[in-house]
């Protein structure tokens, strides 16, 4: 939960982080390179402050991010540096257009902060397209907090229902995951991932960057990233488990914070009652199943 103090705070801090990575020494070997030296010259405090607004709610609702946000800038900065065409088709994608340096400097900052804005909304933007798509999902967006009732509550539905529903609800069971294999998967099959096009999936890239605590790409990696050669189903994928939570909190914004990403059991349900309700064995209304036990010839058990 974020206030506006602890977001006062937050930019406050962000803003001291970038101050001490523009200022960092240089060795005496990299200020002979005049490439770095322009990149280096763009990189101004307040650019690289506006690299660190992405990251602002997160650090508004836990201070100590601060200092990992900061570190993520110093590589950023580095990266830059080593590769300066990959900056110059950064500050292209971002749409700069302002040729010298006052008026690049002074460009710079607000286009930053509108593409990380951009990829948060793109990445809201997957979500409900996903949402809205894929039956399951939606269910479980509908009773994410209720599905460990909702699994009892099946269990016991389960028992009551023919033969070969059964066996059909058990099928589905043994492929299901976790959340995170099966948003891969989901991710991987649905055109909505495939077509972003190459400036959304760097603004999603940066926005990961700078919110993924766990997340440590390599100044090759980065480079890649933000100069649009990763997808989206590829990022999602390099991700580590604990982090894909944290994404998805982003793509669904309702989600509550404290589901267990990694567990087997929300997602069976999910499925199974996505097949019921696809074969009309339920209906759904806001997280809210009921067995239509006349359709299978069954006499209602009052469950």
């Amino acid at each position: 939960m974020t206030t506006p103090a602890s977001r006062v705070a937050a930019a406050w801090a962000l803003r001291q982080e970038a101050r001490r990575v523009a200022f960092l020494a240089i060795p005496r070997t990299a200020r002979r390179d005049k490439a770095a030296a322009a990149v280096r010259a763009e990189l101004t405090a307040e650019v690289l402050e506006a690299f660190a607004y992405a990251a602002l709610d997160r650090v508004a609702s836990d201070s100590r991010l601060a200092f990992g946000v900061g570190k993520k800038l110093e590589v950023l900065w580095k990266a830059f540096q080593s590769a300066p065409k990959a900056w110059a088709d950064f500050k292209r994608m971002v749409g700069v257009r302002g040729d010298d340096w006052l008026s690049l400097v002074r460009e710079l900052p607000a286009k930053i902060k509108a593409f990380a804005a951009k990829g948060a909304k793109a990445i809201e933007q997957v979500g409900a397209q996903l949402a809205e798509s894929v039956p399951a999902l939606r269910m479980y967006l509908d009773a994410a907090d209720k599905l460990p009732a909702l699994g009892t509550w099946l269990a016991q539905v389960t028992e009551h229902l023919p033969p070969g529903v059964q066996a059909a609800l058990k099928k589905i069971s043994n492929k299901a995951g976790s959340l995170a294999a099966w948003m891969d998967d989901i991710l991987s099959r649905h055109p909505v991932s495939r077509s972003l096009g190459v400036v959304a999936s760097v603004a999603m890239f940066s926005f990961i960057w700078f919110n993924v605590v766990e997340v440590s790409w390599d100044i090759p990696e980065l480079i890649r990233g933000f100069t649009g050669g990763y997808t989206f189903v590829e990022i999602l994928h390099n991700l580590p488990e604990s982090a894909v939570g944290l994404v998805l909190r982003f793509m669904f914004p309702g989600l509550p914070s404290g589901l267990i990403w990694n567990a087997l059991l929300p997602i069976t349900v999910a499925m199974r009652l996505a097949w019921l309700h696809r074969e009309r064995l339920i209906t759904w209304s806001r997280g809210v199943a009921q067995v239509q036990w006349d359709r299978m010839g069954v006499v209602d058990p009052g469950l």
